[in-house]
């Protein structure tokens, strides 16, 4: 991916449905996407803490791992790799992460 475009917002007059609060952010954001026919939305992006495979490094994203895992039923951060599955599962094409340096955050790219 070259660059970043953003699409206009757009409101539509019906409601879009709304998903239970325990799927998973890409479904999600693809169910939003997807109710707004005319919003020419070809990408979404995620910012996330992401810590890598083996959730204990870097530092910051790996203590928002264990945070989340003590503090909510079930919570974890997610890898990159199962951020990038959750996409693709739910209907994206393709995912890119980009790091959001200086901060400890990181910008999934998916492509619809």
């Amino acid at each position: 991916m070259t660059g970043i475009a953003r699409a206009p917002a757009t409101v539509s007059p019906t409601p879009s449905p709304s998903p239970a609060p325990g799927q998973p952010t890409p479904e999600r954001i693809f169910m939003a996407l997807s109710a707004h026919k005319r919003t020419a939305a070809l990408w979404a992006a995620i910012v996330e803490l992401v810590p890598d495979e083996s959730r204990v490094a870097p530092p910051i994203p790996a203590a928002f791992s264990l945070k989340m895992l003590a503090s909510t039923p079930g919570g974890d951060a997610y890898t990159y790799a199962e951020l990038d599955r959750m996409c693709l599962e739910t209907g994206f094409k393709a995912t890119d992460l980009k790091p959001l340096a200086p901060t400890l955050q990181s910008l999934v790219i998916a492509q619809r």
